[in-house]
């Protein structure tokens, strides 16, 4: 009996192999077809991708996008047009009255004219009025005043600040008695803005912007806010900024700045050569002939500094002193003293004699320096009080720009 025997592992390798062997390569023939497919396939794919990449958006959206951007260019610089910038400012195009002897400005409507007033010559007053309602005027006027208008009932004063300033404003009504002709100021009212604009000035009545509008008595809130809009525009500036400067660095050693329209002098006192500033002196506009005067002589050790002041209080004219204070003169401290000088004769009767002088000396290395300040008026006529002084805050100015040089 043969026995059944199980092929060996061997065995069935080679017989594996060999028939591997006898199919050879054609059998391979599908896998090796479906590979280069894919392969093409592939290909294809990876050049259409590449293709639409390559070429630009075209799409409908892009194409509105890039029709709105191009739609609008932005202009080239050269043609840019300036674009004007919206202002609810309620005083942009307004006019602007400018004082330089005072040092403050304010604006005023376009609509409104602004004139000189007749017979105030020797004072700083313009007015104002509404073109377009010729009732609506306005004064201003710088003077040495006392209180508000003559031709108005007056109700309470009250305190307010008109460019960093104090001032005070009042409110009246027409037909007051005091007044020559009442019954014109009748349905009137009036509105009073006073200013004191020389804080160094201790005189009353004192130097001070005076404006007064008059307006019709039923137009009241209007007034009120034009008064309003124009007091919101006032400015304070140096009045010394556009001023000369007198140097001298050799024998007084002082600078000081004057008025551009003054000139400068000099006179002997005491054997030595000494500045004298003059104002303008047209007497026919009503200006007034201002004078200041600087010399110096020698400190003398054990004086006082009053020593050095010369009155004659005994004399048949004598002096009288109306006022002395304390003040800083480039950086030094001084002594004014204002007084009525009896025995100056400005004409040949006795009835033109005397005259009010300021008085300013300081001590500065063993040096005393003298200041002399004094007004006159036509044909020589002199001005029995300093508050009557035109060129008094000039005189105040003049005195606050000194310096010593050494």
């Amino acid at each position: 009996m043969e026995e059944d025997t199980l092929p060996s592992q061997q065995e069935i390798t080679q017989t594996s192999s060999a028939a591997l062997s006898k199919t050879g390569w054609k059998s391979k023939l599908p896998l090796i077809s479906v590979g280069f497919s894919l392969l093409i396939i592939v290909g294809i794919i990876s050049f259409l991708i590449g293709k639409s990449l390559s070429q630009p958006n075209t799409s409908p959206v892009s194409t509105i996008s890039q029709l709105s951007l191009t739609s609008t260019p932005f202009p080239t610089p050269t043609t840019q047009i300036p674009i004007p910038t919206l202002t609810t400012d309620p005083n942009a195009n307004w006019k602007t009255y400018r004082n330089e002897k005072y040092g403050f400005s304010f604006n005023y409507p376009q609509n409104w004219k602004m004139v000189d007033i007749e017979g105030l010559d020797e004072m700083e007053a313009i007015s104002l009025t509404n073109i377009s309602k010729e009732d609506h005027t306005i004064n201003v006027i710088v003077w040495r005043v006392t209180g508000f208008g003559y031709c108005y009932n007056y109700g309470e004063t009250k305190k307010i600040v008109v460019g960093g300033k104090d001032a005070e404003m009042a409110d009246g009504v027409g037909g007051s008695q005091m007044c020559d002709e009442p019954e014109r100021f009748i349905n009137r009212g009036n509105t009073y803005v006073l200013i004191p604009i020389d804080d160094t000035d201790t005189n009353f009545p004192r130097n001070q912007i005076h404006i007064s509008y008059d307006y019709p008595l039923n137009e009241k809130s209007l007034a009120k806010s034009n008064l309003n809009q124009i007091l919101s525009t006032f400015k304070f500036f140096d009045p010394t900024n556009n001023w000369k400067t007198y140097f001298d660095s050799d024998k007084l050693k002082i600078s000081f700045k004057y008025p551009p329209d003054w000139s400068v002098g000099f006179e002997t006192h005491i054997g030595k050569a000494s500045p004298v500033l003059s104002s303008p002196c047209d007497y026919e506009k009503g200006q007034r002939c201002a004078t200041l005067q600087i010399f110096t002589e020698t400190f003398e050790r054990g004086r006082k500094l009053e020593d050095y002041f010369h009155f004659d209080f005994n004399g048949k004219w004598p002096d009288q002193i109306i006022e002395r204070k304390k003040l800083s003169v480039g950086g030094e401290e001084a002594l004014a003293i204002e007084y009525f000088q009896g025995n100056y004769f400005y004409g040949s009767s006795e009835n033109e004699r005397g005259r009010v002088l300021i008085m300013v000396k300081i001590v500065r290395n063993q040096t005393v320096y003298t200041i002399t300040f004094s007004e006159e008026g036509k044909d020589r006529n002199q001005i029995k009080t300093s508050a009557d002084w035109q060129n008094k805050a000039i005189f105040n100015q003049i005195i606050s720009t000194f310096k010593f040089l050494d």
